[in-house]
Order: C-alpha cells, then sequence, then structure tokens
C-alpha cells in the first residue's frame, strides 16, 4: 500500500517539476498552472473521494484501491500527449478522479491492521509512500525532462503503475473490519454529525486545511521558485526536491509518527502538540527561504521546513481513524482529504498562482517569490495555533 501511495504521488506530483516546460511550450499562465496543480485537480480529488470511499467502506477496499490505481496511471500516461490546456485539464481531471480511491481504503485498512498506541506509527509509515513519491517523480522527472523532454516524462512515469497494480491486487490483504467503539454509522450525515460533535475535531481539522496550504504551496511551486527566481536549473532543483521533500520528508513523516506514539503513552496532547511545534518552527524559515539571495541561501533555509511540511499528516489522520467507527473510516479520511486538498490544492495553489500574476508587471520573476512569501509562512504559523488549541481535547477524546 505504500507502493500504492509512492506511484499516486510521482503521477500527482509530476507536473511540478515539468510545469515550467510545459508553460513554455504550451504558454500557459501561472494561474492556469496553478489552476491544472491545484484547483482541477483538488476539485475533483475531493468531489470523487467521498462516493468512492462509501464505496469502500461496504466493498472489498483492496478492490477499490486496485482500479483506482489502473485509472490514474492511464491518465497520467495519456497527460503527455496533451497538444494544450483543455488536453491538459482533462487529463489531470482523470488522475483527480482516479487517485481519490487510494487513501481512504487504505487508512481503513491499516487502522484493522494495528491497535490504537501503533497507529500513528503504521499510517505515518505509509504516508512516506508520499515523499518516496515525490523523490522518484523530482529526481527523474527533472532527468527525462532535460533528456527527453516533459512529454516522455509523463508516459513513462505513469505506465508502471499498472504492474503496481497486479501486486496490490495479489499481496494486499483484506483484514475482518475491527472496531474499538461501539456504534455503527450507516449514513454519510449520521457519520458526519458525529465527527463534527467531536471537540477536537473542528480546531484540528482547520489546522489540516491551513498546514495543507504550507505543504501544498510548498511542493507545488517551490521548483518554479527555484528555477525562474533563483535561477537553478531543472536538474539540480530536481535533485535537491527530491533529497528534502522525498528522503527528507520520508524521515520526518515516519519519525513524527513513531515520536508521537511514544510521546502519548505519557499525555495523549502529545498527538497534536507535536505537528504544532514543527509548524511554528517551519514558519520563520520558510521566510527566509524565499527572501534569500541566491539558489543556494534560498535551499539552505527551505531543508528542514520541505522535510517537516506533512509531518502532521499521518498523526492527524491516525486520530481521525481511531475516533471513527469502523463503518465509516473510509469516508472519515475522505472528509479529511476534502478539506485538506480542497485548502491545499484547491485553495491555496491557485492563490499563489493568482497573486504571482497580479504582482508580475511591478516584480517580473520576483512576483512568485512574494506570492509564496505572502501565503506560506502565514498558513504555517495558523495552523500550530489551532493544533496547540485542539490539543486540549485529546485526553477526553481518547480516554
Amino acid at each position: 500500500m505504500t507502493l500504492t501511495y509512492a506511484v499516486s504521488f510521482v503521477d500527482r506530483q509530476l507536473l511540478a517539476i515539468l510545469q515550467e516546460s510545459v508553460k513554455k511550450d504550451l504558454l500557459l499562465s501561472d494561474s492556469q498552472l496553478g489552476l491544472l496543480s491545484g484547483t482541477a485537480f483538488a476539485l475533483f480529488y475531493i468531489s470523487f473521494g467521498i462516493p468512492i470511499a462509501r464505496i469502500a467502506d461496504r466493498w472489498v477496499r483492496r478492490d477499490v484501491i486496485v482500479l483506482s490505481l489502473i485509472a490514474w496511471s492511464s491518465m497520467t500516461a495519456v497527460t503527455g500527449l496533451a497538444r494544450n490546456f483543455g488536453h491538459l485539464l482533462l487529463a489531470r481531471i482523470g488522475v483527480a478522479i482516479g487517485e481519490a480511491g487510494c487513501n481512504p481504503p487504505s487508512y481503513s485498512i491499516i487502522t484493522d491492521l494495528y491497535p490504537p498506541h501503533l497507529r500513528a506509527s503504521a499510517i505515518s509509515f505509509f504516508n512516506t509512500g508520499a515523499s518516496w513519491g515525490m523523490l522518484i517523480g523530482f529526481a527523474i522527472g527533472g532527468w527525462l525532462d532535460q533528456t527527453f523532454g516533459w512529454r516522455t516524462a509523463f508516459v513513462v512515469v505513469g505506465l508502471p503503475g499498472i504492474l503496481v497494480a497486479i501486486l496490490v491486487r495479489l499481496y494486499v490483504p483484506e483484514p475482518p473490519r475491527t472496531d474499538s467503539r461501539k456504534g455503527k454509522l450507516e449514513s454519510f450525515m449520521s457519520g458526519f454529525k458525529f465527527l463534527a460533535a467531536r471537540p477536537v475535531m473542528k480546531p484540528m481539522i482547520i489546522g489540516v486545511a491551513l498546514a495543507a496550504i504550507t505543504s501544498y504551496g510548498s511542493i507545488i511551486w517551490s521548483a518554479s521558485f527555484l528555477i525562474r527566481v533563483q535561477e537553478v536549473s531543472t536538474f539540480h532543483v530536481g535533485l535537491f526536491l527530491a533529497v528534502t521533500l522525498g528522503l527528507g520528508s520520508a524521515i520526518g513523516q515516519f519519525g513524527s509518527g513513531v515520536l508521537a506514539d511514544r510521546l502519548a503513552l505519557r499525555d495523549k496532547r502529545w498527538y497534536l502538540v507535536l505537528p504544532g511545534i514543527f509548524a511554528i518552527c517551519s514558519a520563520p524559515l520558510l521566510a527566509l527561504g524565499f527572501l534569500a539571495n541566491g539558489g543556494g541561501a534560498a535551499m539552505m533555509w527551505l531543508v528542514l521546513p520541505l522535510a517537516c511540511n506533512s509531518a502532521a499528516s499521518g498523526i492527524c489522520l491516525s486520530l481521525v481513524n481511531t475516533i471513527t467507527p469502523s463503518s465509516f473510516r473510509a469516508t472519515a479520511s475522505a472528509i479529511y482529504f476534502f478539506i485538506a486538498n480542497g485548502a491545499g490544492l484547491g485553495f491555496g495553489a491557485w492563490l499563489i498562482g493568482w497573486l504571482s500574476d497580479q504582482m508580475v508587471g511591478d516584480l517580473g520573476n520576483a512576483s512568485l517569490q512574494y506570492a509564496m512569501l505572502s501565503v506560506i509562512p502565514v498558513a504555517s504559523a495558523g495552523a500550530a495555533l489551532c493544533f496547540f488549541f485542539a490539543s486540549r481535547h485529546l485526553p477526553k477524546e481518547l480516554g
């Protein structure tokens, strides 16, 4: 399942490292790039996520993952055939709909395989798939772009997903559905009301939304910032982001989950205090990175915040799945992604592109630099405050 998540992030984030080449070839604006990388993807990802999750809560979750994997891998390969903005948009919509069926059933399966005191570690390990996907996508994508062109990169990266789908069908288990909480949530509204009634959920989800703006804003626009503003080569940007968003983020994701599980044995509040600490420390480092003079200085300041920018995800998802009865877990995860991706991809990524277009007349290439500075560090600081506030409710919620 972790390999499946890696494939999904390779396919999802490949456009980030290729978008400067795509922009020049198809004459696109930053707003259009933000729409392709963020808003359009997020709109269909979150719209189809909840219906597919409801199917997963009633059907074989593994098979939902397999069919979804085949769909999004095929559409990634088709992206390489695009001849205009409309073609790219349709291909990205196809990738988004396919990927909507990956994570919610996966989190439901993992929750049934592990006891509560190990779930943050297990789900954080699964979430390292996103980091490995970014490592592969940025490293191989940058090399393929410079060597063969962006079209070949999409085709080469997309097709291996079909093989991974076969492996998932053969080797991923479908465990019995277990439940540490009483009650069964059959309808969507009953499950939604159950989650909304938890005092911890509202501030935590707002924090997740702001953290997603930080995370996706950094992932989608860092390559363009370093290439366009700091004039770093595509190949070197690919290597840098592969190490930070790939290897560094994998260590940050899994390490934060393990650390949270251990600290929470003493005090449950650590499940949200720890993400809050990561977020508040990242805000000034991100600002310094975006204001740096030169590519080397920018990359030096951005290493730690990029490596830690997704640390909250696995921990928060483990809390959502632990709090929710088994009959609603996939759907609860889909609601989580509806909010996180709606904020991060649907709004945050587009907002940065829009701000950049508004300032380009006065600032030129530096417009992207100040657009990122205006959004990403502020969202990170806001996320920290929400996590600290939500942590007060955890001892009572988790018992």
